[in-house]
């Protein structure tokens, strides 16, 4: 039962969200850790591995040594799109809780990108600690003409 979020890190960003009708929320937690897991792998960690001269098929990421504090406002923001998702209603037309559901994808999306622009920490030395050179950082590559 992992998780980046917890409840009362929901309410910081949400004040209403233990109060939609979802009576336990561990499920939604899990999910949104499970799939933020993912789209670091297929995003960040498979590139990231290579630089660092691991093969991403054969050494899986190590959650243990993410710099998860970075991925709580991520992890919120994702249970949100995923809670309003389960309340709202089942009809052609959107209601609120749909709209907010989207508000909150699209928070996600850009919180995400940010994350990838500004970097996220992954011991890679396994020291124990992420060290300054450990951050990702967004590379440009360029083609020089000669």
């Amino acid at each position: 039962m992992a998780s980046y979020s917890t409840d009362e890190d929901l309410v910081r960003v949400r004040s209403d969200a233990l109060s939609l009708g979802v009576d336990d929320l561990a499920e939604l937690h899990e999910e949104a850790h499970d799939r933020i897991n993912d789209m670091l792998e297929a995003v960040w960690y498979k590139t990231q591995a290579r630089d660092h001269g691991l093969d991403p098929d054969l050494t899986a990421m190590d959650e243990s040594r993410i710099d998860v504090a970075r991925l709580k406002t991520l992890a919120c923001l994702k249970v949100l799109e995923l809670l309003y998702k389960k309340v709202m209603k089942s009809t052609t037309e959107p209601d609120g809780y749909d709209r907010l559901r989207r508000i909150f994808r699209t928070e996600f999306e850009d919180e995400f990108n940010l994350l990838m622009e500004r970097g996220l920490g992954y011991d890679w030395s396994l020291g124990g600690s992420i060290d300054p050179d450990e951050r990702f950082t967004t590379r440009i590559r360029r083609t020089r003409r000669c």
